[in-house]
């Protein structure tokens, strides 16, 4: 009985706040239709804030929250004004990769500001005794917590539901141009919206912090906010009661009789069942859209236009151009370079791989993945399992790719229904599942101090690294000549045609099904490579190396290089993996800095998550569609395949024709 009543009080007290937080996020989605990925970004920052001036300064708690819930609501504000504004209209995962790049920039200034992300928040008036309910026994202050939360969402869904605020919010949902013709302020609406989804994230973050430790953990707490949305309905305002009590009940009953470890991954769990056969959740309409592309992201334009057919002799001239400055680059820093040197050319040459496989999938395939790192992580981990049973290498390589090929099926069959903002949910849950079972592995094998493995290769440390370069060099070469042939070949065009137009696809007699999980098979077995060659390379592999953080970094390879592009995910991973060592040389030359070393890889991700916002929303097509735009601007076109606007209108027939030719 005692566990029974800890699950069902403990259950409510946690729903309580998902509500609180998942109503911040539906409020976003009602108004604009996207995710905002940095809601636990505002969360943590609000807590921080109060935490650190309540410990440094001797004000009242309740201006401090005030200046700490205006500072994240102005933030919000602005964040919409002069970067998401410009979303509005487009496809709607161009503005959520941008939240994502602001999660990046939000997290390094964190870690700048507030070194110390350790604080504790205490509210005048919370009691401070144990409450006992059916011998289950609970922190007093927690159950207030819990009813303050539930007090301010049914407020919140109240006034939704009753005031011309709430009108105003779902008519510029439902038809903004209908609206604006209503005499609705339109861009007020979306201003608003997003500075009291701030707000209410602060209030969410203040009141967790309160109870439990302000600490990196409450942004997690606000990824649980998404299955909470989804099950409540994504469109409904009343539903983020229902799905937050509901997501919370899980953790609840999961925290009881299984395990607090458990409650992440059953929730994403059940995130997916949602998405795959109840995609408009309990209380919301069955007219929220699933099918939200990202073809227009990459072309950059408001309306997608048809794959091209492919110029096969400038794909061969870029591709051995690539690969003839890769081998100049290698053989001076393995002549000439030292150890360190070669060291991040082997880092550069291993993120290359990862970033070319996501480029087939998000730039060609057009098929969004947020959780890349879960592949990389199971290619780790079926490479050490393969090699601790015996299997030599590369062998054991293989063998984790052809691993990760398998999970890759099985991620790609929600794609057969969903896509857009839902589908990288849906690899979002993938990431926590290979994160949960890479623990567990890890925990029951070796424990905390992880895998080591043997050297590949002997010789001093600068021959090692030498030696890793012309392997990592072959296969990134391999893998080039691979992704390229399949670009441009006939899977290729087909997975442009499904990706610019999917339903025209199926009705031109492409097979979408086997198209797409051929692709995310090919995609994450390379990146199951790369994970196996990342252990031997490391020579150490443990679970808590793969996070989120790597995933968005790898995602701002390809947008800083350039979508569905050769030359992009090299040039990206160029850029993002030297940041950090360059980021402590500018920071001195401006500003000195006695933490610049220290600080490198914050300043980096502010940085990188500056880049993906521009990249995303300025500039889709990233520095090889930069540099293509100058060198057409530098010198006159003389003509050629693709270049007229003629040819450019006809390419929806030459597509249709060439995937049924017998090109490769």
């Amino acid at each position: 009985m005692p566990e029974f009543t800890a699950a069902i009080i403990g259950g409510l007290s946690l729903g309580a706040v998902y509500s609180l937080v998942t109503i911040g996020v539906v409020l976003i989605f009602r108004a604009t239709e996207t995710f905002n990925f940095a809601h636990g970004s505002f969360m943590l920052l609000a807590a921080l804030i109060v935490g650190r001036m309540q410990s440094n300064s001797g004000l009242p708690f309740a201006i401090l929250a005030v200046i700490s819930l205006g500072i994240v609501g102005v933030v919000g504000a602005l964040l919409f004004r002069f970067a998401l504004r410009a979303t509005v209209g487009r496809p709607h995962f161009v503005a959520v990769i941008a939240t994502l790049g602001f999660a990046a920039v939000a997290d390094g200034i964190i870690g700048i500001v507030f070194p110390r992300t350790q604080y504790t928040i205490t509210i005048p008036g919370l009691s401070t005794g144990r409450t006992t309910i059916f011998g289950a026994t609970f922190g007093t202050a927690s159950l207030e917590i819990s009813a303050f939360a539930v007090i301010v969402t049914v407020a919140l869904v109240l006034v939704f539901r009753f005031t011309s605020l709430g009108v105003q919010v779902r008519a510029a949902g439902q038809n903004s141009l209908l609206a604006s013709q209503g005499g609705i302020n339109i861009h007020w609406v979306y201003l608003g919206s997003w500075a009291l989804a701030c707000v209410l994230a602060g209030i969410a973050g203040i009141t967790y912090g309160s109870v439990n430790s302000v600490n990196q953990g409450i942004e997690d707490l606000a990824l649980l906010a998404f299955p909470a949305a989804l099950l409540g309905g994504l469109d409904s305002i009343p539903g983020s009661l229902i799905g937050g009590f509901g997501i919370g009940l899980v953790g609840g009953f999961i925290a009881a009789y299984v395990g607090g470890e458990y409650v992440t991954v059953v929730t994403y769990l059940v995130l997916l069942v949602v998405m795959l056969f109840l995609p408009h959740g309990i209380a919301g309409t069955r007219s929220v859209r699933r099918v939200l592309g990202m073809s227009r992201a990459i072309a950059g334009t408001r309306s997608a236009r048809p794959a091209r057919a492919v110029d096969w002799r400038s794909l061969i001239t870029q591709k051995y151009l690539i690969i003839v400055i890769a081998l100049i680059v290698v053989a001076y820093f393995t002549a000439n370079g030292s150890s360190y040197s070669i060291f991040i050319v082997d880092t550069i040459l291993l993120s290359a791989i990862g970033a070319m496989a996501l480029d087939l999938l998000m730039g060609t395939g057009g098929q969004v993945s947020i959780g890349n790192a879960a592949f990389l992580a199971g290619g780790s981990f079926a490479t050490v399992w393969a090699s601790r049973a015996g299997v030599p290498f590369p062998v054991d390589v293989i063998v984790g790719g052809v691993a990760c090929s398998a999970a890759g099926l099985a991620v790609g069959l929600p794609a057969l229904r969903i896509r857009g903002m839902y589908l990288a949910l849906a690899t979002l849950a993938a990431f926590y599942l290979a994160y949960f079972i890479g623990l567990k592995y890890q925990d029951n094998a070796v424990g905390a101090a992880g895998f080591f493995l043997k050297p590949v290769f002997t010789g001093t440390i600068g021959q090692q690294s030498a030696s890793w370069a012309w392997l990592l060099l072959g296969v990134v070469v391999a893998t080039m000549i691979g992704v390229s042939w399949l670009r441009g070949g006939r899977s290729g065009r087909a997975w442009r045609m499904i990706r610019d137009h999917e339903i025209a696809a199926s009705m031109m007699g492409i097979p979408v099904a086997r198209y797409k999980l051929a692709l995310f098979a090919i995609s994450s077995g390379i990146i199951g490579i790369q994970g196996g060659l990342t252990a031997h390379f490391n020579g150490v592999v443990t679970y808590d190396s793969f996070t989120l953080s790597l995933s968005i970094s790898v995602i701002a390879m390809i947008l800083i290089g350039g979508l569905d592009s050769q030359a992009g995910p090299l040039i990206g991973a160029v850029v993002v993996t030297t940041m950090p060592i360059f980021v402590p040389d500018v920071i001195n030359a401006f500003a000195s800095s006695a933490n610049a070393s220290q600080d490198a890889s914050k300043y980096s991700e502010v940085v990188y998550g500056l880049l993906i916002m521009f990249f995303m929303i300025k500039a889709p097509k990233g520095l090889v569609g930069l540099l293509a735009v100058l060198s057409r601007r530098a010198l006159p076109l003389r003509g050629g395949p693709g270049t007229s606007p003629a040819a450019e209108q006809s390419t929806a027939k030459s597509v249709s024709m060439s995937i049924g030719s017998r090109e490769p």
